[in-house]
């Protein structure tokens, strides 16, 4: 048996969203408040946090 995960996960992101979610998370800004600013959930925020620190883009 097997479960599908994420379902509801967003995976595609373009080009001008990833420039200001690096913008906003270099300046410190919470996952909170990125999520506000972007109109996304935390748990996607959270998502592209762990994508985005694997390929290098962000640091902390």
């Amino acid at each position: 048996m097997a479960e599908l995960i994420l379902e509801d996960a967003r995976f595609l992101w373009s080009i001008n969203e990833l420039e200001n979610f690096r913008t906003l998370w270099e300046q410190g800004k919470s996952i909170s408040e990125i999520s506000k600013r972007l109109h996304e959930t935390p748990d996607n925020i959270t998502l592209l946090i762990i994508d985005q620190a694997q390929k290098g883009k962000i640091n902390r």
